[in-house]
């Protein structure tokens, strides 16, 4: 055995104390002559040294290894790789790769084959992982109705399917490879940075909203964190965004409605518990119970017991469906006046009960203002409905509150339907226009007025469009006046092109009627002086031909004179 000594002695000594390399000598039946520290730590001890390497083999690479070392000692100048998976001391199964080659001792004999191995498990692994995330990959590109994409671990896009392309708006050819941060835009509305981040220096799950405006689409934008980068799923929810903004907006002007009216509301349930109420129904509460109003607490509590039982009819009644409107003295040692009190259903969407309905109003207060308001409708309607203009009145939310008769016939005899409150006053300006009254109305609102003259292809219309201020001065709304000057219009242009004729006029006479009148007087002081001369004839010729050019510019002088009626 001093064979294998001289070959150890030969080796370099990073590999003999080499932790990442195995290093085996083997000679050509497979027997181990040498093993260093790392693979006899690993797979055996140096009491079983020749058949160590052997025994290590897995049986289902044996066939492999053996045709390794028949392939070896056919060419014995051959370098040959391969996998074998090997059984540990701890039993456990390794991927080892393997470079061999001829060890060449500087003797002819005997034959010896040096195995440099490294452990390539953890590889696997990761490339089975990485193997199974591909599939996933494919899988989900070909069959998810969302945008997806990956970006790797230094935020480059890797994969992205069809619907990524048209969210993001670029091709594939611009993308795979990219930077993120280098291919799309940043902009101070984006949110995606921010949350890509998140997920991939925290890896937790992130979901958002983004908003494309290239689409004029919503999306619902879900980060996933893996070892391999981010997976990034978008999905197209802009008609839930819009139902969402929608029900907020409803949400928060019912609630600013119901906090500004005069009127005190309660929901109930059927059980019997407050589900909602508004501000003025708590300011009542407090006044009369000294006790506010709290969800989730039972009407009970704030009912007193010689109105319980009529509580609980009319209650009844509205949860079968019936609505109940009196009015009713409420008398304690807080208050006493009269209410408008009603109960009613209310419905969800897809028409269940939600529970009932308890609104109370201070009837005298409402009358009083109803008294105001009709007086003030009644002159206001007979001022509007006695001008000739046509008159609009328009809110801080550029809405319709009000129209004169003028109006209502206009805008069915232009645009096939009469203007109502509630209307977008631009629905009512021919589209060439639109543009132009959005910046007047813009205008407006600052509190500048407009005064402006337009004509629509067929008729002239002056439009005046003002501020509005009540007696606070607080703003609010526009006025807008419509009235027709065609005839007026057609009188000034008429004018117009009638001064311009008699500037055409007086130029004609200044400067052509000039010319034949000095040439007739000539000819008339040629043939004074030579009445007996032989050219007289010729004079007379001349004279008359200056007299026919004068008489025609005059009668063209006439004739653009009179082209318009001066009457």
């Amino acid at each position: 055995m001093n064979e294998p000594i001289i070959l150890k002695n030969i080796l370099p000594a990073y590999f003999a104390q080499s932790q990442t390399y195995f290093v085996v000598l083997t000679d050509t039946t497979g027997k181990c002559l040498y093993a260093n520290q790392l693979f006899t730590k690993r797979f055996t001890s140096s009491t079983q040294l020749e058949e160590s390497f052997r025994q290590s083999i897995h049986p289902d690479c044996e066939d492999k290894y053996q045709n390794l070392l028949n392939k070896l000692n056919e060419n014995q100048e051959n370098t040959c790789r391969i996998n074998l998976k090997q059984i540990g001391k701890n039993k456990k199964s390794l991927q080892i790769q393997w470079e061999v080659s001829l060890f060449k001792s500087g003797k002819p004999e005997p034959l010896v084959f040096l195995w440099i191995g490294y452990d390539v498990s953890k590889n696997e692994i990761v490339n089975q992982k990485v193997r199974h995330f591909k599939k996933r990959l494919d899988f989900l590109s070909k069959n998810v109705s969302d945008g997806f994409y990956v970006l790797d671990n230094e935020w480059r896009f890797v994969r992205l399917n069809r619907t990524a392309e048209r969210i993001l708006g670029l091709p594939q050819k611009k993308l795979l490879g990219k930077v993120i941060w280098e291919v799309l835009p940043i902009k101070k509305t984006h949110n995606y940075p921010i949350h890509f981040r998140r997920a991939m220096y925290e890896q937790v799950t992130v979901c958002f909203e983004e908003y494309q405006s290239h689409l004029d689409q919503w999306y619902s934008i879900t980060v996933y964190p893996t070892s391999e980068g981010l997976v990034v799923f978008a999905r197209d929810v802009t008609q839930e965004h819009i139902a969402k903004e929608k029900l907020k907006q409803s949400e928060n002007k019912l609630r600013a409605i119901l906090d500004s009216t005069s009127d005190a509301h309660v929901l109930i349930s059927p059980n019997y518990e407050i589900i909602s109420f508004n501000k003025k129904a708590n300011e009542i509460s407090l006044l009369i119970h000294n006790k506010p109003l709290q969800e989730g607490n039972t009407i009970w509590e704030y009912i007193e017991e010689k109105y319980r039982k009529e509580f609980y009819e009319n209650t009844q009644q509205a949860f079968e469906g019936n609505y109940v409107q009196f009015e009713k003295l409420l008398e304690n040692k807080n208050l006493s006046l009269w209410f408008e009190v009603r109960f009613f259903p209310v419905y969800d969407p897809w028409g269940d009960l939600i529970g009932a309905a308890f609104n109370v109003t201070e009837v005298d207060k409402r009358k009083r203002a109803e008294d105001k308001l009709k007086q003030s409708e009644y002159i206001l309607r007979a001022i509007y409905h006695s001008t000739s203009e046509g008159i609009v009145f328009i809110d801080k939310n550029l809405k319709i509150q009000y129209c004169n008769q003028v109006i209502r016939e206009l805008t069915k005899k232009n645009f096939g339907r009469e203007a109502q409150p509630g209307d977008n006053p631009l629905d009512f300006i021919v589209p060439s226009l639109k543009k132009e009254f959005e910046t007047y109305y813009q205008t407006v609102l600052q509190g500048k007025s407009i005064r402006t003259e337009k004509f629509d292809g067929k008729e002239w219309w002056l439009f005046s469009l003002f501020p509005v201020y009540d007696r606070e001065h607080n703003f609010v709304g526009i006025t807008h006046n419509v009235k027709n000057i065609t005839e007026r219009k057609q009188n000034e242009l008429k004018i117009i092109a009638q001064n311009e004729i008699l500037k055409q006029v007086a130029w004609k006479q200044s400067h052509e009627v000039r010319r034949p009148v000095a040439n007739i007087l000539g000819l008339i002081n040629l043939i004074n002086e030579e009445r007996h001369s032989e050219y007289f004839d010729t004079y007379l010729n001349l004279l008359e031909k200056v007299a026919t050019e004068l008489d025609q510019i005059i009668r063209h002088i006439v004739e653009q004179a009179t082209q318009y009626d001066y009457a």
